[in-house]
């Protein structure tokens, strides 16, 4: 094959594809890992509040538990999304809104 650019008559050879060059994926920080684990350890936070109405406690001991486990899944999350930057919280934030505008549930207009 004849490289054009060039114009010269020496043909192409061994030069490296534009398209076939992937850039390499970005290292994670150890800051940005352990600020994704609190991300993910404030998700895990949440899963046990709904049962613990059912739970067999008095009511002050379910509700220190209960707002203990709240304020420690935000405290964990808020930590976390300043420990992973800028671009880990607009990740997050995007898993939240996936809907475009519009094609939510119909809302009612009077």
């Amino acid at each position: 094959m004849w490289n054009r650019e060039r114009r010269g008559i020496l043909p192409v050879v061994n030069e490296p594809e534009a398209e076939s060059a992937a850039p390499e994926p970005r290292k994670a920080s150890p800051w940005s890992r352990l600020g994704g684990g609190l991300i993910m350890l404030s998700f895990l936070l949440w899963v046990p509040l709904p049962a613990i109405p059912f739970l067999s406690m008095a009511t002050t001991d379910k509700a220190l538990l209960g707002g203990g486990l709240a304020v420690s899944a935000e405290v964990a999350f808020w930590g976390g999304a300043l420990l992973a930057g800028p671009e880990a919280a607009r990740r997050a934030r995007s898993w939240w809104r996936r809907r475009e505008k519009g094609s939510g549930s119909p809302s009612i207009e009077t």
